[in-house]
């Protein structure tokens, strides 16, 4: 018998909660809106709030400042020194030398055909 009151009184709370929820004015509703967020931000943990009001703001400035020390240092025109092929004195003196080591590998290999 109390099941049977129970479960009566169960669908008439539940039939009433749902007549309310539809017939709820804008303004009860943005009360419990604000209401709700306020309760589940006051249970964040600290560290979460460290992060979000102090780390990300942080780490942005630490960003945007190493990227604009890069650009203040960088070269003025890039890329340009690498793409210039260098040729200086000892450059030189090392494709002759490489020359001449040609010339004395050719020399041993034919130094037995020439001495017949």
């Amino acid at each position: 018998m109390t099941n049977k009151m129970t479960d009566k009184f169960e669908m008439q709370m539940r039939d009433e909660l749902t007549r309310i929820e539809v017939d709820i004015n804008p303004d009860l509703s943005q009360q419990l809106t604000v209401a709700r967020r306020k309760a589940i931000d006051s249970h964040t943990k600290p560290w979460a709030r460290y992060v979000k009001q102090i780390l990300w703001p942080t780490a942005g400035m630490v960003m945007a400042s190493f990227l604009v020390f890069m650009a203040a240092l960088g070269p003025t025109s890039p890329l340009l020194t690498h793409d210039k092929l260098v040729v200086d004195e000892q450059s030189i003196d090392s494709i002759e030398l490489l020359e001449d080591l040609d010339f004395y590998y050719w020399l041993s290999e034919n130094e037995t055909g020439l001495r017949g």
